[in-house]
Parts: C-alpha cells; structure tokens; sequence
C-alpha cells in the first residue's frame, strides 16, 4: 500500500516526507531522477518561504506544480500485485504463509524457465507493457522570472540517448509538444533562445513517463554582465 500512503502524505501537505518515501520506492528506477527534480524544487521552495524573496501567489504556484508533478509520479509507479496476491492467499481458508511463499517460487521458478528459454529477464517480463510504446510527449517550460517572452519564440531541443536530436517551438502554452517519442526514453533538454535562459539543471537525464509530461526548469543567467562599447 505504498502508493496509497504516498498519496496520504501529499493530500495532508507533509510533501517532504512523501518526497522521501518516493526516493526510496524509485531507487534505481526509471522515476527517480523525477523525484530527485522535485525534491530540489521543494528545497527551493522551503527557501524562498523563509526568505519571503518571493509572493505568495508564485510561492502557491510553486507548491501547486510541485503538489500536481508528485501525484503524476505516484501514478505512474506499477501497481502494487505483488501483496494482493498474498493477502488473497492467506485469506483463503487452509491456505497459510508457507503455502503462499512456496507457490510464489514455484511461478517465479517457470519464469525464470521461460525467460531463459526466449532470451528475455524476469525484469522484461514483469516491466509494464507500455515500456516503449510510441506517444507524443509535452515539455513543460517553468522559470520563477517568467518565460512569456519565449513562447512562440524560443525552442527546445531534445536528444534522446542513442537517437536523434528534436526541436520544437514554444507554443503561447508554454510547452513544446515532440512526436514519436518512446515511454521509458531517456532524453536531455535544452533551450534555444536569444535571451539567455538556460536549463536549472543541464546535466538532467529525463525518463519519458506514459502520460509524456516533462517539466524543464530554466533560468536566466549572466544577468550581472553587460557587454558592449559606452562611447
């Protein structure tokens, strides 16, 4: 009952102990580097509370994409099966833990049978059968300075590791929609604009989840130069 309790923590707004409990689930795990983003985002929010740098209503905003990128997350986490089973099978009158544990190995045994027989891993046959299905994936741009002036202006490329490299524009939403990418890609962003915003964090690897939302932190940098000849 993981999920549910993930859940729990966020709707009763304990984000930092869910965020926790969600960095241990997706240990080596397509989601984590998601919830390692998240969780600096959350840091970054804590901070500009106590500074009170920030107004209320971006400091909502914040905490809202935060709130709404943690649920998403949790969505995509498999379904937990493997304890329904087990409880099933206790409940069963007769049955008993013993029984239950014995008939698990018995299956993982054919298994392990079936995927040495075809060439694939018990990974590959328990990984969900969305695992490199084609759908269209949305980047969502945020920047706490604004980013209205790259809509419609500015573009976003995406490299996905071992393909190619895409470009799409921003649209007036904010987002730059890629087609025919695969769930469970793993792709870098990065901006092209005049202005000097840049991805928060450059060096990101992104899994592309099944809902196909990726959310790109930028920045503007270099505001403190100015460059140019005073005559």
């Amino acid at each position: 009952m993981e999920k549910a309790n993930i859940r729990n923590l966020i709707a009763k707004n304990q984000l930092e102990e869910a965020t926790e409990t969600l960095l241990k689930v997706t240990q080596n795990k397509q989601w984590h580097n998601e919830v390692v983003l998240q969780s600096t985002r959350l840091n970054e929010y804590k901070k500009l509370q106590r500074t009170g740098t920030e107004a209320i209503k971006e400091l909502n905003q914040l905490k809202n994409q935060i709130t709404n990128s943690l649920l998403s997350i949790v969505d995509e986490l498999p379904k937990e099966e493997k304890e329904s089973v087990f409880t099933s099978l206790k409940k069963r009158k007769g049955c008993t833990v013993t029984v239950s544990i014995a008939f698990a190995a018995t299956i993982l045994s054919l298994l392990a049978a079936i995927a040495e027989f075809s060439g694939y891993s018990l990974r590959d046959i328990f990984s969900s059968s969305k695992q490199g299905k084609l759908i269209n994936a949305t980047v969502f741009v945020e920047s706490k300075m604004g980013t209205d002036e790259l809509r419609k202006q500015g573009y976003i490329f995406m490299d996905v590791e071992g393909g190619e490299r895409k470009k799409e524009l921003i649209d007036d939403k904010g987002t730059a929609s890629f087609q025919n990418v695969k769930i469970g890609d793993q792709v870098s962003l990065d901006i092209d604009f005049s202005e000097p915003f840049k991805p928060k964090y450059p060096d990101s690897i992104y899994t592309v989840p099944t809902d196909g939302r990726i959310y790109l932190a930028l920045e503007l940098q270099n505001l403190g130069r100015v460059f140019g000849t005073v005559i």
